[in-house]
């Protein structure tokens, strides 16, 4: 106790000795805002350097702005994100006289971000925000240092935007409202921060309008090129392949909504057959579920007494309901969903098995409880503390809810051709996705009968 009390208050003066109280003020405040997020003011409509820049730190303008986009994902709140998404491009593009005012503002994201992340780490946090504030000044040398440090390449300083750069581009992600974790808000900004010129956004049926006119907007506002595809699987010499109805290029939010309006009916059976597979998903999701009360979690539960407080408790499709739209739902949700519900009860086992190890040392320091006993609850207390650490959803998704004789629901699609008539009417092209996941031999057979069908 004393040696890690004696730590505790080196590491402080460390800490107090290396940062200026300028910066240990800011650290407090901006995790005052993260702590309280709907404290936020969003603060006036007007541009972000006129009357805001007067009352707030650069700092923490992007701070609030990072945390009012991650704050809320659902589609509700588009307006607010995208609103807050602008502040933040403003904010951070504000000195067009550095040399690097791109990559500056690319560092700057990536450091507030990573300053928010690191939440509970003190010094971590310190030396983001001192980053941030040295490359307040864009010093080449310091830009280019801060790049190397995040693993973030160098973009040309050319004035044009990041989809005229051709820097790079990712084919294939996802937002909340399919499998993925983030609003399409974010992931503009990751893609910001990464120098990407290009993100195809991935969707599985028409109910994501909503999210997908955010996607475009917010590719508008950091000026990136965003593409919306449609995905979907269908049936090809006897086995399901996946692929992506890529749409065309949208020049903001509303002309993504006018083209479904003016191609409802011309695509009606592509509409129509993605709803019903979204169906199949709910239900092969709820397969998935009742296999995992029935088969895992009598083991996960064992040794723990009855209730909730050291049990996880049966996973119902209708409590994942209220948490996802149907219209939304997937497998790839259900490690999220478990860990939301297995994380507390975990460290409920924990202090539980902690106050026994606790009694078990005073048991044994009088005599009355055998060395292997003892060794036996510190094991049991160490894994769980092991199992609490490292307790990730990707990991519970692959341990649990893996298995494809149950996850795989069935497609409604199963002509190709007649998709791609329709679709290229619509001005859509059609890319293959894993054209490997069943083989070489089923991709070759996969490619002869899809001549002039697939685009990419």
């Amino acid at each position: 106790m004393k040696k890690s009390g004696f730590r505790s208050q080196y590491i402080r003066l460390v800490n107090a000795l290396s940062f200026s109280a300028e910066l240990q003020k800011l650290r407090r405040d901006l995790n005052a805002r993260i702590d309280m997020p709907n404290a936020i003011d969003p603060g006036p409509y007007s541009h972000p350097l006129g009357v805001s820049r007067w009352f707030k730190r650069r700092r923490i303008s992007i701070a609030e702005a990072y945390l009012m986009v991650i704050r809320d994902l659902e589609s509700q709140h588009t307006k607010a994100r995208l609103r807050a998404l602008r502040m933040m491009v403003d904010v951070s593009l504000h000195a067009k006289t550095l040399d690097l005012p791109l990559n500056t503002a690319r560092v700057q994201m990536a450091l507030i971000k990573g300053a928010i992340k690191n939440r509970g780490n003190r010094r971590r946090q310190l030396e983001l925000l001192h980053d941030f504030s040295v490359s307040a000044h864009g010093q080449n040398q310091v830009i280019r240092r801060l790049l190397d440090e995040l693993n973030m390449i160098e973009l040309p300083e050319t004035g044009a935007r990041l989809k005229n750069l051709d820097a790079g581009w990712d084919g294939h992600v996802h937002d909340n409202s399919t499998s993925g974790r983030k609003n399409p808000t974010q992931l503009l900004i990751d893609a910001f921060i990464k120098g990407i010129s290009e993100l195809t956004i991935a969707y599985s049926s028409t109910s994501s309008v909503d999210m997908m006119m955010e996607a475009v907007d917010a590719g508008k506002i950091v000026g990136i090129r965003v593409t919306i595809g449609l995905e979907f699987s269908a049936f090809v010499q006897g086995a399901r392949f996946h692929f992506m109805a890529i749409l065309p290029t949208f020049k903001n939010g509303k002309d993504t909504v006018h083209w479904f309006k003016a191609h409802s009916d011309g695509l009606k059976d592509l509409f129509d057959g993605l709803e019903k597979n979204q169906a199949n998903r709910v239900e092969s999701v709820r397969a998935l579920l009742k296999y995992f009360n029935e088969s895992a979690l009598e083991k996960l539960n064992e040794g723990f007494p009855k209730g909730r407080l050291y049990r996880l408790q049966r996973l119902r499709i209708k409590d994942l309901k209220a948490t996802i739209p149907s219209a939304s739902i997937n497998r790839m949700q259900l490690g999220e969903f478990m860990y939301k519900r297995y994380r507390p009860v975990l460290f409920n086992r924990i202090m539980r098995l902690k106050a026994r190890y606790q009694e078990a040392l005073r048991e044994n320091r009088l005599k009355r409880l055998p060395e292997s006993e003892l060794a036996a609850i510190e094991k049991a207390y160490a894994e769980a503390r092991t199992e609490y650490i490292q307790l990730d959803p990707e990991c519970l998704r692959k341990t649990y809810f893996s298995n494809p004789a149950i996850g795989d629901y069935h497609t409604v699609f199963s002509d190709l051709r007649k998709l791609k008539a329709m679709l290229s009417k619509a001005g859509c092209a059609i890319r293959v996705l894993h054209p490997l996941e069943h083989g070489l031999q089923k991709a070759k057979a996969l490619l002869d009968v899809s001549q002039g069908l697939i685009d990419q």
